[in-house]
């Protein structure tokens, strides 16, 4: 890529330079590299660093010289590369990048890391909830929240539950951090243990965001699979929300569970509906299901 003043964009921290996606002989390049380590490797799943991103450290003002038109950040240029890779790789391998794409190449990969667990704080006056539309839009495209860029302690992790929320997938590997607290470890624990025993839900297309509830400030989403439903929940409020909070259609024989606290639940029938009663605490989540035997 070309600076503003027609320099090589030189990444001092890289060590290196950031090559322009829209020059044929650099993705052909990548494709060959990426079939090279597939081959000899053999892995389990394929990442492209970098890819994805909407700020301007990835423009590229090569103009003319590179193919495509003045100053650009290379959307176009990124999708043929994904299209080279994934044609290198074949259908079978996970690809998935550092930021979630475009709706075009979403249907060329197979997920993304993505910041907006800690972005979206910045928006949290208008949209409390955090909900990641574009994950209920394309419910196969899989993402995992980069979080762990500040030592989870002394309570500082409230956006770790962001991704339990919406159904969403954790990266928490940074090397050189200080140990996690216990708070949020057995927090993330309970997390992956009830998405792994509710994963058919969790990774179904079957998906809702913010679904109807019955407090003001606490907010859900649904996801479904054909023998169970699960709700997860995010009381946004600033105080201990208690009583009905959910209407779920009822199903003859259905069982209801508070999945966090991990107890039944006896609901209150009302016109097929119901009527889901717990107990969340402050800027908490928290989770439910219905259970049957299929529909």
């Amino acid at each position: 890529m070309l600076r503003a003043d027609g320099q090589p964009a030189w990444i001092k921290e890289y060590n290196g330079y950031n090559e322009c996606p829209y020059l044929p002989p650099w993705r052909q390049h990548l494709a060959q590299a990426y079939r090279r380590v597939l081959q000899d490797v053999g892995p389990k799943a394929m990442y492209i660093d970098e890819l994805g991103a909407t700020d301007g450290r990835w423009s590229c003002y090569g103009g003319d010289r590179h193919g495509h038109p003045g100053e650009v950040i290379p959307y176009r240029g990124e999708l043929e590369l994904m299209q080279a890779i994934r044609q290198a790789a074949g259908p079978e391998v996970p690809l998935y990048i550092e930021y979630p794409p475009s709706e075009a190449a979403r249907h060329v990969l197979d997920g993304a890391f993505s910041y907006y667990a800690i972005w979206g704080q910045d928006q949290a006056e208008a949209a409390p909830h955090f909900v990641n539309l574009s994950r209920f839009v394309f419910p196969e495209f899989k993402t995992f929240h980069i979080l762990s860029y500040a030592t989870p302690r002394a309570g500082n992790w409230y956006h770790f539950k962001v991704p339990f929320f919406n159904g969403e997938g954790y990266d928490v590997g940074e090397p050189g951090l200080a140990a996690m607290d216990p708070d949020c470890l057995a927090f993330l624990r309970r997390v992956l243990d009830i998405q792994t025993r509710h994963r058919e839900a969790f990774a179904g297309r079957d998906v809702e965001p913010l679904a109807p509830t019955l407090q003001a400030g606490v907010f859900a989403n649904r996801f479904s699979a054909p023998s169970e439903t699960v709700w997860t929940l995010f009381n946004t409020t600033g105080r201990t929300v208690r009583g009905e909070i959910l209407a779920a259609p009822h199903r003859p024989g259905a069982a209801y569970r508070d999945l966090w606290s991990n107890s039944p639940l006896q609901p209150r029938l009302d016109q097929g509906r119901a009527m889901l009663a717990l107990e969340l605490p402050p800027q908490s989540v928290g989770c439910v299901a219905q259970r049957t035997n299929g529909r």
